[in-house]
């Protein structure tokens, strides 16, 4: 039971179906999924490992699905960044949640130069386009080989960080399991079937 398995399942069923539409384009499940392995992949040959923290700071779209799926798909640990933070705030929680990588829109690439240097842990950062001391995220992933899901994952591995929004002080991280992930998704899928029923 891991979050990674939803799209490998998802994709050897039902291939063809579509499976994001973004501004980046369109996608079936088989081709998000192998983007997803391969830039997994890319990941784990770039020198993270099992429970490193992965920053991802994005505007909603196809890089932010492929990044968070890619990451939990090996035992690495999502970490949204809420793309409204100012610089100070990105770096309290990239140094907070001890990232080691960072992958992010080219919009924020003039912030990500500005903080990357006060965020000693952070050793990797990638961005579609690339940047002087960012790797280009198409060719990262280019330069990856698939990898399939971790069996080893279970239900209470660690599976993303979310920080809260620090009304009263500072941001606070909370560690999310894979079963907390896919127990919340479940209880949503059954809300949705009883407000449908509801409303025959």
């Amino acid at each position: 039971m891991n979050i990674g398995y939803l799209l490998s399942n998802s994709a050897a069923k039902f291939p063809q179906r579509e499976a994001l539409v973004s501004d980046q384009g369109r996608s079936t499940f088989f081709q998000f999924e192998c983007r997803v392995a391969r830039l997994a992949g890319a990941m784990l040959d770039a020198g993270l490992k099992h429970g490193d923290r992965v920053a991802i700071l994005f505007y909603n779209g196809s890089p932010f699905a492929e990044t968070y799926f890619a990451a939990v798909r090996v035992g690495l640990v999502a970490t949204p960044v809420n793309f409204r933070l100012v610089g100070e705030e990105i770096a309290y929680i990239l140094n907070d949640s001890g990232a080691t990588a960072l992958f992010h829109g080219p919009e924020f690439l003039p912030v990500v130069e500005e903080v990357r240097d006060r965020c000693p842990a952070l050793r990797l950062t990638v961005c579609p386009g690339g940047g002087s001391r960012t790797l280009g995220y198409e060719t990262f992933m280019a330069g990856g080989r698939p990898v399939e899901v971790d069996t080893g994952l279970m239900e209470s591995d660690p599976c993303q960080l979310m920080y809260t929004s620090g009304t009263t002080g500072r941001p606070k991280g909370a560690l999310i399991s894979h079963g907390n992930v896919l127990w919340n998704l479940f209880n949503t899928i059954l809300a949705f079937l009883a407000e449908s029923r509801d409303s025959l």
